[in-house]
């Protein structure tokens, strides 16, 4: 019987023999009771402990044959009872007498078969370091699983959805180990195919959940769902609006700003920090529906109040982080320089200009601005979905 980390429910299928194991120490585990045989009145079990025997690893479990009886009317059997029963074991067999536990055919199955398992969970897994659930994989799924290492060609043999039901789950199982270390080594055995492949299809994955809950945002208007909920989820996101490597350094920022009265302070939606030079960019959220032009004037469009609001705004967080800097960072905390640090505005939607002449506005003004960038959020979305298209060209 080979074990894998589970749930009940996720490999009810597969096997009704589960073990759980509850660390005792850091060398010791108790695991399930061997049931032997179990009537109303009669109850006949092996109590096995895990041990990591470091003279002889191969002898890895001890335990207990507990014998016991009660009347059918009993809550529960001697050994379930607060109060402490009347106990025969080895210690009161006194010089002439003996202590005899027979054991019939079926007995001495079930004990055999135990024992099998608890060897072999050992020998897998070791003693955990929280208790665990262990749940079997039946003969079948072994036979299978072996097939498929020996002559990988043999998938064809199953049906795709359960190709990837397996998967779909053996993925779960593994990332719920608590043994990440483990799962480590294991991937380093992989051939290096099989881990770009791996890699790549995981970083797609990740990239079209973000997509596509980007894409059923774009009618939100709430600028609060936007900072938190989506560019707060995939930060990775936001690094895209520059080209240099960046990371998230801090959200809702203050940027300094404050009066001796202690008000006025100012907040940046986001900042992001240069891997390499530590240096900062600013970048300000507003929503997909704030319009990026406002009336008509001749030939082209004036800009909206909300786009040249937002400019000054971010700017004005420059200028007051410049002239805060030295406080700030005497103030603690992670290291950053601001060396005329970068802004960004992610603002609107392409899609929602009116025509041409609203375009061609909206272009002129924000490729006029320096050191601002401005990119409308259906523009972000373009970006994520041209990415996924390179990984998954560098997939085939």
């Amino acid at each position: 019987m080979q074990y894998q980390f589970g749930t009940e429910d996720e490999f009810e299928a597969l096997s009704d023999d589960r073990l759980v194991v509850t660390p005792t120490s850091r060398v010791t585990g108790d695991a399930t009771p061997i049931e032997l045989k179990l009537t109303d009145s009669m109850r006949f079990r092996f109590l096995p402990k895990l041990v990591n025997n470091h003279k002889d690893p191969a002898k890895s479990v001890e335990g207990k044959l507990v014998f016991e009886r009660k009347r059918k009317a009993d809550e529960g059997f001697p050994s379930d009872c607060e109060q402490e029963s009347e106990r025969i074991s080895r210690r009161n067999v006194k010089t002439g007498d003996w202590l005899e536990l027979s054991l019939d055919t079926s007995e001495t199955f079930a004990l055999f078969t135990g024992l099998g398992q608890l060897y072999q969970l050992y020998e897998s897994v070791g003693i955990p370091y929280v208790p665990t659930e262990y749940v079997g994989v039946d003969s079948a799924s072994s036979q299978v699983l072996s097939l498929l290492k020996n002559d990988p060609s043999a998938v064809r043999l199953l049906a795709e959805d359960n190709i990837f039901e397996l998967v779909k789950t053996l993925l779960r199982l593994v990332t719920q180990s608590e043994s990440v270390d483990a799962l480590s080594d294991t991937l380093k055995s992989l051939e290096e195919d099989n881990i770009q492949r791996l890699s790549t299809t995981l970083n797609v994955e990740q990239l079209e959940r973000a997509a596509e809950e980007f894409r059923s945002s774009l009618d939100n208007s709430e600028e609060e769902y936007w900072q938190k909920s989506l560019f707060g989820k995939y930060p990775w996101i936001l690094s895209q609006l520059f080209a240099s490597p960046l990371v998230l350094h801090g959200e809702k920022a203050y940027v300094g700003g404050k009066l001796l009265s202690n008000r006025g302070g100012n907040i940046c939606d986001f900042i992001y920090r240069n891997r390499m030079t530590n240096n900062v960019c600013l970048i300000e959220i507003k929503t997909p529906l704030t319009e990026l032009v406002g009336i008509p004037y001749r030939q082209t469009y004036s800009l909206s109040t909300e786009l040249s609001g937002a400019v000054n705004q971010v700017l004005n967080y420059r200028d007051q982080l410049m002239k805060s800097y030295h406080s700030l960072v005497g103030d603690g905390g992670d290291r950053f320089e601001a060396f005329f640090p970068k802004c960004a505005i992610v603002i609107g939607r392409v899609d929602r200009l009116s025509g041409p002449a609203a375009i061609a506005a909206f272009e002129t003004f924000r490729n006029s601005l320096n050191g601002v960038t401005i990119i409308t959020y259906d523009e972000l979305l373009q970006r994520t979905a041209d990415l996924i298209a390179i990984l998954q060209s560098d997939a085939t």
